[in-house]
């Protein structure tokens, strides 16, 4: 299951494809290994509100924090576990008037097969104009992930079971992402003094 997190010892893992980091950390993982690694003008692309700029970006291994952990599932891989981080490469899409990073795709480097049951480890996501309170926030609006791995192949001889490796099978995780909601609190500061007191709430913001 491909992530961007750190896989924290002793927390159960979960069964088939889940993927995490899109969030904000994804943005900040990039950006920093992104920096660490190699940055060159890919092209122009024409989207619904005019050009928008690509760059491409390469990420080596001993920079990258791109990690895609694989457990335990029984019909794809065995019981092979890994917890690897790749290299990659992709691309960065950008609003050349505002600098907003409008989509970010992720290729995991395919040497990762040599060293994990996962000979893919893909992710993309689009961000977008989201009206939040009056406010416009970018936030992920899809996201799609792409893994691939060999399933279990069971043949019987002679009254044994064994087990091997067969053909590569494609996982896929496509997310699409709306009904946001502003979380709003509102707070009051009480002093010793009664009568310093502010007479009304202070509002606050929960993101």
């Amino acid at each position: 299951m491909p992530h961007l997190r750190k896989h924290e010892k002793g927390r159960p893992l979960e069964l088939g494809l889940t993927t995490q980091g899109v969030f904000g950390p994804i943005l900040q993982i990039v950006l920093v290994d992104a920096a660490k690694g190699k940055v060159v003008w890919n092209r122009w692309e024409m989207s619904a509100k005019g050009p928008v700029a690509v760059f491409r970006f390469t990420v080596p291994e001993d920079r990258s924090h791109y990690q895609v952990t694989w457990c335990c599932d029984p019909t794809i891989a065995g019981d092979m576990v890994s917890d690897v981080v790749s290299a990659y490469h992709g691309n960065m899409t950008v609003d050349p008037e505002t600098g907003t990073i409008l989509r970010l795709e992720l290729v995991a480097d395919p040497s990762l097969l040599s060293l994990s049951p996962v000979s893919r480890a893909d992710l993309m996501v689009q961000f977008g104009p989201v009206d939040l309170g009056s406010k416009i926030y970018f936030c992920p609006l899809r996201s799609v992930s792409i893994t691939r791995a060999p399933i279990i192949v069971e043949k019987r001889i002679r009254g044994q079971v064994t087990k091997s490796l067969g053909p590569e099978k494609d996982m896929l995780n496509d997310v699409v992402y709306s009904d946001y909601h502003l979380l709003r609190s509102y707070i009051r500061i009480l002093s010793e003094n009664p009568s310093s007191d502010p007479p009304n709430s202070v509002p606050g913001r929960v993101r």
